[in-house]
């Protein structure tokens, strides 16, 4: 079997590795360990097209600014690539086969966790600053972009892969909170996940949307089913009645 070398980094090794959902693009990023104050941060941020006929030569890179990258996710539905670095996000577009840099969200607190949703709409953060924080940001809205419009003190997040939920979860609260990205409002909507006596120290979704699934520091794991409409059903029967348009409103349920 025939070895691939892709070279190019210069600094202190490849760190972090992310493969794009349609197995196309490969991203490396390397950065230096810092052992003085004097010491500067080199990031070196490299994108790599498995499809090309020369794998090496489709090399892109990056300018990530030397900002420690603490995360990244692609959505190749719709062509956007998210990179945290320091306390910013910085996003870039696939343009036929480049990536062009468009925006930066900033904030406050270093980033260590960033999830994007199937269509690129919604970014939920997780920063660490004197308490650890998610940020919901609406990437629609440009006046919201230095503005994230949701807070809580997020641990962990996750989107799901059908593109409906994004979820955070708590290291002081002790729950995960998950939004309705298909619901009027996903921030008004959110619903808690409550269960768990300890941290949530981490969260994902099954392949197939329908439960998610946390990690806590009390030694459990907890999996909670996202099937709105099973769970309405299921609901129905143990009362013994539907629910009543009162009730669909205030739980912001879906009307059949």
């Amino acid at each position: 079997e025939k070895r691939l070398v892709l070279g190019g980094h210069k600094h202190d090794g490849v760190g972090k590795i992310a493969i794009s959902p349609d197995s196309r693009w490969l991203v490396t990023v390397s950065q230096n360990s810092v052992r003085q104050p004097k010491d500067r941060i080199r990031v070196q941020i490299r994108v790599w097209d498995l499809q090309a006929d020369d794998i090496p030569q489709s090399e892109q890179t990056l300018d990530g600014k030397n900002e420690y990258v603490g995360d990244l996710k692609f959505d190749a539905s719709s062509g956007w690539l998210a990179v945290a670095g320091g306390a910013t996000v910085r996003l870039w577009k696939l343009d036929g086969a480049k990536f062009s840099h468009q925006r930066v969200i900033l904030g406050e607190g270093s980033i260590f966790r960033i999830a994007l949703s199937r269509d690129a709409k919604w970014l939920l953060i997780a920063r660490y600053s004197d308490i650890s924080n998610a940020q919901l940001v609406d990437l629609r809205d440009p006046k919201e972009i230095a503005h994230p419009i949701f807070e809580c003190d997020g641990n962990a997040v996750a989107a799901s892969p059908d593109g409906r939920w994004l979820a955070a979860g708590n290291r002081y609260k002790h729950y995960a909170t998950l939004f309705d990205l298909e619901s009027e409002d996903p921030v008004q909507s959110a619903r808690m996940l409550r269960g768990h006596v300890g941290p949530i120290w981490n969260i994902a979704f099954t392949g197939d949307s329908r439960w998610l699934v946390t990690a806590g520091s009390d030694g459990t794991l907890r999996r909670w089913n996202l099937d709105i409409n099973w769970l309405m059903n299921y609901a129905n029967r143990m009362v013994g009645r539907e629910f009543a348009a009162a009730e669909l409103e205030m739980y912001d349920l879906p009307r059949n």
